[in-house]
């Protein structure tokens, strides 16, 4: 269910991409920036699946992860949790 909620929200992201700017033209206002919500959301879900792989792959053989990575994949994951929650 999760993985469906974020497919969803990187379609909500590409909509926005296309979307957002034609409304502000619309409305007769300028942003002067590009606004990248689907990148954004894409590179949060690649981090996010690059983390349970090396998860896995940890389970699976603790001894194939070298240890910098596992650490800082721990901190990575623990700062998606704490920006989730």
């Amino acid at each position: 269910m999760e993985k469906l909620a974020l497919l969803v929200g990187l379609f909500f992201g590409i909509y926005l991409d296309y979307a957002a700017p034609l409304l502000f033209v619309k409305a007769g206002l300028t942003l002067g920036v590009d606004m990248p919500f689907a990148l954004i959301i894409c590179c949060y879900i690649v981090l996010n699946e690059c983390i349970s792989i090396a998860e896995n792959l940890y389970l699976i053989n603790p001894d194939i992860m070298p240890k910098w990575i596992s650490k800082l994949l721990k901190v990575a994951k623990d700062k998606i949790e704490e920006k989730r929650d």
